[in-house]
């Protein structure tokens, strides 16, 4: 696994988005699995990434929380929902998106969190810039610049890409390993994909992301009322 650089990524700015986003904590058994960020969809849902089977992970979402004697608000998760099943040793091949349900949120969660709108055209802009944001080694939600590849650059990269993968592009000198899995790609405003859960990640390639629109229908299924 390689390690992230200390380096800070260029055009690294606190999010614009502070309640849209929370902190993911995981294990698997005794295992601590690596953090990761996730995109509120409601007040008990959330949409992240995982690259394999979740039946035996144990997960909590966490917000930062001055009124709180810990600092922190924090809320179990009681079931995980998988997009598609069929892992791959190659993660390109699988959009990877999961929603958690949250236990039942309470009346202080209701200033700590609020829903991210996602994308609803069926088309991605070829080279528009946006902003992935993620939680940094300080456990601070950040947004980083980035650009969105077109589909015939992405492929150019991973010959079996999944259809619903998408290739974002980051600053120069920005290691991929600084975007945690399931940190949100947000263009306009609005929610467009999901990062991948890649420890791997090669620096010399775009990171992929899953296109969320296209699990737009099984994302309203599954976090109904949504």
């Amino acid at each position: 696994m390689q390690q992230a650089s200390t380096q800070e990524c260029e055009g690294k700015v606190p999010s614009e988005f502070p309640t849209r986003f929370v902190s993911v904590k995981c294990k698997k058994g005794t295992e601590t699995l690596a953090d990761r960020t996730g995109a509120v969809l409601t007040k008990n849902f959330i949409l992240t990434a995982f690259d394999g089977p979740t039946e035996e992970i144990k997960c909590q979402i966490v917000k930062k929380d001055d009124t709180a004697p810990t600092g922190k608000y924090t809320r179990e998760i009681e079931d995980i929902f998988t997009f598609e099943d069929d892992f791959e040793i190659d993660n390109s091949r699988v959009p990877q998106i999961q929603i958690l349900k949250s236990k039942e949120a309470d009346n202080r969660s209701i200033s700590l969190i609020a829903p991210m709108k996602l994308r609803k055209k069926y088309f991605l802009p070829k080279k528009q810039d946006c902003e992935v944001h993620t939680y940094d080694e300080n456990e601070e939600l950040v947004e980083i610049e980035v650009t969105v590849e077109s589909q015939e650059i992405c492929q150019g990269y991973y010959a079996d890409l999944n259809t619903i993968n998408i290739c974002i592009k980051m600053p120069e000198d920005c290691n991929c390993m600084k975007l945690q899995a399931g940190a949100g790609l947000e263009c306009d405003d609005l929610l467009v994909g999901v990062v991948n859960d890649d420890l791997k990640c090669s620096p010399d390639k775009p990171r992929l992301a899953a296109d969320v629109n296209e699990a737009r229908r099984w994302i309203a299924s599954e976090a109904w009322g949504y």
